[in-house]
């Protein structure tokens, strides 16, 4: 059958926009059909959907973190301008941790972007030693800047004994509120609740003496810091071809358990200022880049890169010191103190032995990590990265002498308060508040190492971590 001219020109017509524009839109549709789910930083596994009614992820890693920096010692030093007093701090050691962690870990698809997770962080080995600072020996550190009234608070070169074992386990629940790959104009959205419950044996202070283990309130070291912790936190992420963008923000909320009377020796009593680990708050923005996938093969390589600032708030904890510190043989630190500033006064005084954690000061950690992710196939996923993160100086030994917040007229402090012994009236001392101008003693407190120009100081810590893991996806 003959066709009429105009037929023919429409049919050229549409020849040449197949031909012009045919090949570039298919092109363009196949570049935006993505994968089913985003990047690992904001994936949540699914279940009940139609095509895919049940998830499970296995995951098993590896992570090894190496953290080195300076220990120092405050010292006063006179001014010549002005006659004041200014702190100088000198190094007294240099201090390193290398922790090997062993990580297990399950997903649980429970409903559409509803899952349930859990975590196993087992510590392979997780070794800690002090060693004598750059430009001193040890003789000069131990003579001059450790020793208290002819005894050492404790001596350089120090160190721990390997502990290993199971500090915590992680349970939580992650909700994807929004899923671009479900409605493409909206953002990926999520938010998670995860618990912390500290188990296996709490750290005790211990010191490796010539293969010999010395340890302080128990016959083990420990590996648990015998804490329960809430983390909450909150992530998001836009596709936008071959890179996906991301941000989020977390909140870490620590409070004593199987170690309550390491950081309450004495029990509940009204002058400590610390009495919770401290708390971290977390943000982390990153780019995923995607250079190549195949989406009917399940493949996909992943370039992941990634900044983490952290704020670390003042605590009562384990620093780097609490080895050292906590096998001492110092009086000042072995002798008890009490919550009374005269026992003789109230003999019902409770008591308060050191326990070698401190409080700290409030400090900050940045860093950065890089890692390559590999979805080798539908149910099979490789990363493979590493950090360098730094931590800001920070007092390791910062224990206030007075709780000014403690009110001694208070009823619950059952005792006849006057600020003045020497007055004849009706009312007696209240032995707490020895030299206190305002408040109670803080039985926490320990001259010989939180006084100003006795304090020491963490002057820098610098972390690596290496990490890998494999995840099997069901």
């Amino acid at each position: 059958m003959r066709k009429s001219p105009i037929s023919l020109a429409v049919a050229t017509l549409a020849g040449c926009l197949a031909v012009a524009v045919g090949p570039g839109t298919a092109r363009a549709q196949s570049e935006l059909r993505l994968f089913g789910e985003p990047t690992s930083y904001t994936d949540v596994i699914d279940a009940f959907d139609e095509d895919d009614p049940f998830d499970l992820n296995v995951n098993i890693g590896y992570v090894r973190s190496q953290t080195s920096g300076d220990i120092q010692r405050e010292q006063n030093r006179p001014e010549a301008s002005d006659g004041r007093a200014s702190a100088n701090y000198v190094d007294i050691a240099e201090h390193s941790r290398l922790v090997n962690t062993l990580e297990l870990g399950l997903d649980v698809g429970i409903y559409h972007d509803l899952a349930l997770y859990g975590r196993l962080p087992i510590v392979l080995s997780d070794d800690r030693k002090l060693s004598s600072p750059d430009g001193r020996t040890a003789t000069e550190v131990n003579a001059d800047l450790l020793a208290v009234d002819g005894s050492h608070l404790f001596t350089v070169p120090f160190t721990s004994p390997t502990r290993s074992g199971i500090d915590h386990v992680e349970l939580g629940l992650a909700w994807a509120i929004f899923n671009q790959h479900r409605d493409p104009e909206y953002p990926t959205l999520l938010i998670m609740a995860e618990g912390h419950f500290g188990m296996g044996e709490t750290m005790n202070p211990c010191a490796d003496e010539g293969g010999s283990t010395r340890c302080e309130g128990g016959s083990e070291a420990g590996i648990s810091h015998g804490t329960h912790a809430l983390r909450l936190e909150t992530r998001a992420s836009r596709r936008f071809r071959y890179i996906e963008p991301y941000a989020g923000l977390s909140f870490d909320i620590a409070f004593p358990a199987g170690a309550e009377k390491e950081f309450q020796p004495g029990g509940d009593l009204s002058g400590y200022m610390n009495t919770l680990p401290p708390r971290v708050g977390e943000m982390t923005i990153g780019m995923a880049v995607i250079p190549w996938e195949q989406r009917a093969r399940w493949q996909r390589f992943v370039i992941d890169l990634r900044f983490r600032g952290a704020y670390i708030s003042e605590g009562h904890g384990y620093s780097p010191l609490y080895d050292a510190l906590g096998t001492s043989t110092n009086p000042y630190l072995t002798s008890s103190s009490n919550e009374c500033g005269d026992p003789d006064y109230s003999p019902d005084c409770r008591q308060v032995q050191f326990t070698g954690l401190t409080d700290m000061q409030s400090h900050g950690r940045i860093g950065g990590q890089v890692a390559i992710e590999m979805q080798a196939a539908r149910y099979v996923r490789f990363q493979l990265g590493g950090g360098i993160f730094y931590t800001s100086p920070y007092l390791a030994t910062f224990t206030d002498s007075c709780n000014p917040n403690a009110d001694p007229s208070d009823e619950e402090l059952s005792l006849p308060v006057s600020r003045d012994p020497m007055d004849p009236g009706p009312v007696q001392s209240d032995s707490r508040i020895g030299t206190c101008r305002n408040g109670i003693i803080n039985p926490h407190h320990r001259s010989a190492i939180d006084l100003p120009g006795q304090r020491f100081r963490v002057g820098g810590e610098v972390t690596f971590d290496f990490f890998a893991s494999a995840t099997a996806q069901f």
